[in-house]
């Protein structure tokens, strides 16, 4: 079962190859204007140097939005309104994750020290973190909740924090509840959190089923230094799978060289193995006006953890919206095979929408729920997941009396696609709640 994709030509060109860029060369102007990089880019064709203008435009727009939306946003919520990105890497992931959070501060209270010491904090939080999991997909976990953090003394040495945040995974609906009590003082930072899942099992990779993580974490950091620390965790995790160990436990060592720098390397157990793994997260201040970069701090005097903590500060730790998954029984998954499956279209324009007809030979006496997912088709050019199309798993259902059911998937819009690539799906039998 397959169909194509219908070819799509780029309507736009971003640079004429050739003459223009050599009467440009000629005047001697035009490198003021274009970064160097991207000359050189331009040199080796148009497309490259197309790809390099796009990423400055799109740095430059994103530098510009968030100094904009900083600056009404202190406006409407006070000083206290910010930004907070954070890029994260782990040889143990798939490759890099990127954070980004806003604080919408609601009320405040400021101690004897003084108008911007503020004693107790009660603001919103929302953020987002793009990220891929180890079977390669791309995910997008949104988080919505409130914070309220107060100074147990006057000079802010010791803040403690409660806090609710709702997460949820755009691509496969996924949804947990995170509630934590945190801690920050003179000699380091403690949390206990706990992840309560909101939804139930929905459809994997081709052949498993997933679900939330849920669970109660423990996690402690004591400083050694201004810029050491021994961190440690203990988690209960709710796995409901007999591949992974549900303890999973973590010790490590936490260097902070620079305010904008952390890594941490440890030694964890748990999960399918126990592993070293080393952690590193780099925070880049977004919007406002330009500040003169922190200097950097080494190893740190071995005085105790700096004061004056920045009671603001996001609910870090819930990031990753983590799932647990489980194969689908092979003899359940085998009992689709009686089930037609037929495109209703024969092709399809890149950016559309396919359709498919899944029909049995005859009526059962009860709901046949089933799971379909588009995959590359057969031939020399098949379609590319993530780029052609999203491989998330649709849900469909026969109903009982009936022998057929329809499902439409939105195609991705894939303006590069220069010939026609070919187009599969796969159907199982959803696995029972």
């Amino acid at each position: 079962m397959k169909t194509t994709l219908g070819a799509f030509a780029a309507g736009l060109v971003a640079f004429a190859a050739g003459p223009s860029i050599a009467h440009a060369e000629k005047s001697g102007d035009w490198q003021q204007w274009i970064p160097m990089e991207c000359s050189h880019a331009l040199n080796a064709g148009a497309a490259e140097g197309s790809r390099c203008f796009q990423h400055h435009f799109d740095e430059t727009l994103m530098g510009y939005a968030a100094q904009l939306l900083d600056t009404h946003g202190k406006t409407v919520f006070g000083d206290n309104f910010g930004f907070h990105h954070r890029m994260s890497w782990s040889p143990a992931s798939t490759g890099a994750s990127r954070n980004i959070d806003a604080v919408f501060p609601l009320h405040s209270r400021s101690g004897d020290a003084g108008p911007g010491f503020e004693k107790t904090a009660l603001f919103l939080q929302q953020g987002i973190t793009r990220w891929h999991d180890n079977a390669g997909f791309t995910r997008n976990d949104i988080r919505h909740g409130v914070a309220y953090r107060f100074a147990l003394s006057e000079d802010r040495e010791n803040i403690l924090g409660i806090s609710a945040i709702y997460q949820e995974n755009m691509e496969r609906g996924h949804s947990r509840l995170v509630t934590t009590l945190d801690y920050n003082g003179r000699f380091g930072t403690g949390r206990i959190q706990h992840f309560l899942p909101t939804s139930g099992w929905k459809p994997g990779r081709t052949g498993y089923e997933e679900r939330a993580l849920g669970g109660t974490e423990i996690g402690a950091s004591l400083g050694i230094t201004q810029t050491l620390s021994l961190d440690t965790s203990l988690t209960r995790w709710n796995h409901e799978t007999e591949t992974a160990k549900d303890i999973h436990s973590r010790v490590g060592l936490g260097f902070r060289p620079h305010p904008w720098l952390n890594v941490r390397a440890g030694y964890e157990t748990g999960f399918a193995k126990d592993a070293a793994n080393i952690h590193v997260q780099l925070t880049i201040p977004l919007g406002g006006a330009p500040k003169p970069i922190p200097p950097w701090e080494g190893v740190g005097s071995f005085a105790m953890a700096q004061t004056g903590a920045n009671i603001w500060q996001p609910v870090e730790n819930v990031e990753r919206l983590q799932t647990v998954e489980r194969i689908i029984t092979p003899a359940v998954q085998a009992q689709a095979n009686g089930i037609t499956v037929s495109f209703i279209q024969d092709s399809a324009q890149t950016g559309g929408e396919i359709g498919l007809r899944l029909s049995i030979p005859a009526p059962l006496p009860d709901d046949l729920r089933l799971v379909v997912q588009l995959v590359p088709g057969s031939g020399t050019n098949p379609a590319i997941p993530g780029e052609d199309f999203t491989d998330m798993p649709q849900s469909v259902t026969i109903a009982k009396g009936e022998t057929s059911a329809s499902v439409y998937f939105q195609l991705l819009h894939n303006a590069e696609m220069k010939e026609n690539r070919s187009l599969a799906v796969s159907v199982s039998l959803a696995a029972s709640s």
